[in-house]
């Protein structure tokens, strides 16, 4: 009879640098804009697609993701207009981390 033994391993982080440099007001607000458009059309067509398969879905967290992705994206939108009329440069340093569960 063969034993089986417990495979699970501890957590493991990865780390991904996607911005790291220095912009203008301008682009870094092309830069950072994007990316929070992506994660809200991400979301919108997530939502869409569960709604395909299920037109009872529950859509309030992913609701409130794109609503918090949306309320980030404006509180970006007010820096970048402050900055780009104080022509202030910027330095933004972007990681992700990536974690197994």
């Amino acid at each position: 009879m063969k034993n089986e033994q417990n495979t699970a391993t501890s957590p493991k982080t990865e780390t991904l640098q996607l911005i790291d440099g220095e912009f203008t007001a301008a682009e870094a607000s092309t830069v950072i804009l994007n990316l929070l458009d992506e994660k809200i059309n991400f979301h919108k067509i997530r939502k869409l697609q569960i709604w395909e398969k299920d037109h009872t879905m529950d859509s309030e967290k992913i609701n409130a993701r794109i609503e918090a992705l949306e309320a980030e994206k404006a509180k970006a939108q007010k820096l970048f207009k402050q900055y780009a009329r104080d022509k202030t440069r910027l330095k933004i340093d972007g990681s992700i981390k990536i974690t197994t569960l």
